[in-house]
């Protein structure tokens, strides 16, 4: 499989809610909402295999939950598509589909591409997932 190295350099960024939560005092102290901010865990970014009904393209999936991921492309796919997904984790590889659920186009400060709402996973392809993600 051929992958773009180019966008797993992208997903390496770091988020700027991964930012506020990194350099959040522990405390709400001085918090002015009240609100504490935990640092999130780090997970690294995975390769994801996307089919959509003409096209098959490899990207890089971060910010991977059990309900969802942001896929870095410049291949920007229509909200609402559905799509299949093979995500490879250091486990092994998940198969899944999902829908596109928010598009967001390259700009300054942020790498673009889209979210995955995923809705369909067998229960082994599910419990990796869920390992992985740490829920």
């Amino acid at each position: 499989m051929l992958i773009d190295r180019a966008f797993t350099n992208l997903a390496r960024t770091t988020t700027h809610l991964e930012e506020r939560a990194a350099n959040a005092d522990d405390s709400a102290d001085g918090d002015p909402t009240g609100v504490r901010l935990r640092t999130l865990a780090a997970r690294p970014a995975v390769d994801v295999t996307i089919g959509l009904v003409d096209q098959l393209f490899t990207a890089v999936a971060r910010d991977l939950t059990p309900s969802s991921m942001f896929v870095v492309t410049a291949r920007l796919v229509a909200t609402g598509t559905r799509v299949a997904l093979a995500v490879d984790l250091p486990e092994g590889e998940v198969i899944a589909r999902g829908t596109v659920r928010h598009v967001r186009p390259a700009s300054r400060s942020s790498a673009p591409g889209f979210v995955i709402e995923l809705d369909a996973l067998a229960e082994t392809d599910r419990a990796a997932l869920d390992g992985y993600c740490g829920a």
